[in-house]
């Protein structure tokens, strides 16, 4: 990404993430976006995991991995086994490592190779971040701008969650009913005139805007239209309340 990629990184206090297949010599492979309303830059990886994003965040520089607290904290969110953190508490604390000596630390603790693979990439994922959260020189983002991939999860302090993403969801159900359609049809409609709204608390970023959008929010998304599909897609976008609405702080 070099210089252009390290100094996007300080344009803008959130930076947006995306990432779509391509194809390099016939094998697969990801173009990458990293944007803000400054600029945009365009790459390609051979992956699209988390440990990717971090590379993209951290201008590809060498990775870094530390075991501290917050790296134990991620540790359990990521579902990593009670048994392989208690032995993860021996390794030193508050030292950052390269990935050779952490490779060497994770061969020790599973030195079978055909086994505990997805911890492993657990681990390295939280070492990893919370390596990223204490660095110094460079730009730490706060705020991602992305859909709800696992891959953006956990990265930054905070995830504001795309609504052009979110409504692909609902573009992806096929009724065929006639009343279900003409309920899908209805629900967008009134998706869309929601999220006018947003725009215009550009313009008016109080705490009593902020309310008035919370409360039809939970209007809106608490709609039941007896199209099960669609009922299930409702809620599912409800639970996601506090990312698709992360823009909405008053000033």
């Amino acid at each position: 990404m070099g210089i252009l990629g390290s100094n996007i990184l300080r344009l803008s206090s959130y930076q947006q993430m995306d990432d779509t297949g391509c194809r390099v010599n016939g094998e697969n492979y990801y173009t990458q976006i990293i944007c803000n309303d400054l600029a945009t830059v365009f790459f390609t990886t051979k992956h699209k995991n988390r440990l990717t994003a971090l590379d993209i965040l951290r201008n590809f520089e060498s990775r870094s991995f530390i075991f501290n607290d917050e790296s134990f904290s991620l540790l359990k969110q990521l579902r990593v086994s009670k048994k392989n953190i208690n032995l993860l508490h021996e390794v030193e604390k508050n030292n950052t490592f390269n990935e050779q000596k952490m490779q060497e630390i994770l061969n020790k603790i599973f030195p079978d190779p055909n086994k505990g693979k997805n911890n492993r990439i657990r681990i390295m994922e939280a070492c990893a971040i919370a390596s990223y959260h204490q660095e110094i020189g460079r730009p730490i983002v706060k705020v991602l701008l992305c859909d709800d991939a696992p891959q953006f999860k956990l990265i930054t302090d905070e995830l504001s969650l795309c609504w052009v993403h979110d409504d692909r969801h609902y573009k992806r159900l096929r009724p065929v009913v006639p009343d279900h359609q003409n309920d899908l049809t209805d629900f967008l409609g009134r998706y869309w005139d929601f999220y006018r709204i947003l725009y215009e608390y550009k313009d008016n970023p109080t705490c009593e805007h902020a309310s008035i959008i919370s409360t039809k929010f939970d209007t809106l998304f608490s709609t039941t239209t007896g199209y099960t599909e669609l009922d299930d897609r409702i809620a599912k976008t409800k639970s996601k309340k506090k990312g698709i609405t992360n823009s909405i702080k008053p000033s």
